[in-house]
């Protein structure tokens, strides 16, 4: 189909997902449970671009289920997926459907009710299954990247990510747990040696920064300064102080100046995300300097926007 028409259907995926997201999810596990093959695996691509666009929600308990259904799914088709572009949009689809989930009180508008349901999930022994979901997701991306460089990129964009929303306190405990472990020092390493290759340079920078920017402040002074939080390593992995000069250089080509400081965009640089804005149908200005990740809203439809059309389809018993 025309490109128009497919930005227009994965809009319509999402508001879809907000009245109806459980019988939407099975339908996307259903498919992705087909996919084996190489041919699969390229028809499934534009489908995995519309999932960009899913409201996971843990509003009630059968939204909570579909959600966690969905995270296993995916994790489950990301072990046997090897088609790049198929990887890629799973990354990006995660990436925006976690931070709706997970951080939905940075939205534009907040969504505090999503907060709150959120953090009351987070504390309940169901959130249990969700961390190891979770955790599968980050082990796949961590495998993408170590062994295919060219996927390297958009894979340690996903880490970042999934380590900044899982780190916030309203992840908590789980979240904290997974987050405090030394997967962030692994990510140290990983970004450093891809900083090295000249190849993947400019596309992982804004990943560096990011990593700089969101990540609790203890975890990146740990690593960069060399603490004791970086794990022992083989000779042939980047040392430490070698990691270093790369890391900052990558924050230097992103530090804001006093014009722009409101602008700062840790979250979301050079990817489908944005800093602190207000968006607008046809615009965004800078708002405040709290970090929050960018939810990009196809065409001219914003969140609210979105939930008046699921609520009129509600309405209309649609």
């Amino acid at each position: 189909q025309p490109a128009p028409i497919q930005r227009l259907a994965c809009e319509c995926v999402g508001i879809l997902s907000l009245v109806r997201l459980s019988p939407f999810v099975g339908m996307l596990i259903a498919g992705l449970s087909k996919v084996s093959s190489d041919r699969d695996e390229r028809e499934w691509v534009s489908y995995q671009r519309g999932a960009r666009h899913i409201h996971l929600s843990t509003h009630s308990a059968e939204q909570a289920g579909a959600s966690m259904r969905y995270l296993k799914a995916v994790a489950a088709a990301m072990g046997r997926t090897s088609r790049g572009v198929l990887r890629l949009e799973m990354c990006r689809s995660l990436s925006e459907s976690l931070s709706r989930l997970m951080a939905p009180e940075l939205l534009v508008p907040p969504d505090e009710t999503g907060a709150s349901e959120w953090r009351e999930y987070c504390s309940s022994g169901s959130a249990v299954e969700w961390w190891s979901a979770f955790s599968a997701v980050y082990s796949h991306a961590a495998r993408w990247a170590q062994r295919k460089a060219a996927h390297a990129p958009f894979c340690l964009d996903l880490m970042a990510r999934m380590l900044a929303l899982a780190s916030r306190d309203g992840s908590a405990p789980g979240g904290p747990a997974f987050a405090s472990s030394k997967l962030h020092s692994q990510l140290l390493l990983m970004l450093a040696a891809a900083l090295r290759r000249e190849t993947a340079r400019q596309a992982v920078l804004p990943t560096a920064a990011f990593y700089v920017g969101a990540l609790p402040a203890q975890y990146v002074a740990d690593d960069i300064g060399g603490g004791a939080a970086l794990p022992a390593r083989p000779a042939r992995r980047l040392p430490p102080a070698s990691a270093r000069p790369l890391l900052f250089s990558a924050i230097t080509a992103r530090r804001p100046t006093t014009q722009d400081s409101k602008s700062r965009d840790p979250l979301g640089t050079r990817s489908s995300y944005v800093g602190p804005v207000v968006c607008s149908s046809n615009s965004c200005r800078a708002s405040s300097d709290t970090v929050i990740p960018r939810i990009e809203w196809s065409g001219s439809a914003t969140p609210p926007t979105m939930k008046a059309r699921a609520s009129s389809l509600q309405s209309h018993g649609g």
